[in-house]
């Protein structure tokens, strides 16, 4: 069974005990919970896909200060591989109700991540130009509202 729900303590904790090495690390890289804590409280809207009780991926969008870009934020377990088809109807529509808040979505991506910058293309955001920040190689990635 597949369900999105609002993120709460209890579904968070369940995320983070399901997130794989790899994810983990990277998380930790940049701030660890502390990092997606600050995240989700400053979200105005925020989503966790459920499959078979357990996150699989969870995200939400930050209001820029100008309140017409949204920086939107991400990330999965290894769950969504058992769900592939709920990960991309789901999050095609999150994408959608975050475009009826703002003008623009805005993110950066590691460039390591070719399979995250392909669904991020797939979801019809543009990719930019590589910028180095803190050590790494990030893909700055942009969707517009179309109406």
């Amino acid at each position: 069974m597949t369900t999105v729900e609002p993120i709460t303590p209890g579904l968070l904790s369940a995320f983070l005990a399901a997130m794989g090495e790899a994810e983990r690390a990277d998380l930790e890289r940049v701030g660890g919970r502390q990092v997606l804590d600050h995240a989700i409280s400053q979200s105005v809207h925020t989503f966790a896909g459920v499959v078979d009780g357990v996150p699989a991926f969870v995200g939400g969008v930050i209001p820029d200060d100008d309140h017409v870009v949204g920086k939107v934020w991400m990330l999965a377990t290894p769950q969504v591989a058992r769900a592939k088809k709920f990960y991309l109807q789901e999050t095609r529509r999150q994408v959608g109700l975050m475009l009826q808040m703002f003008v623009c979505l805005k993110t950066m991506v590691a460039v390591e991540y070719g399979k995250s910058l392909r669904w991020l293309r797939w979801l019809g955001f543009a990719l930019g130009e590589p910028v180095e920040r803190a050590g790494r190689t990030l893909i700055p990635v942009e969707r517009w509202n179309e109406v």
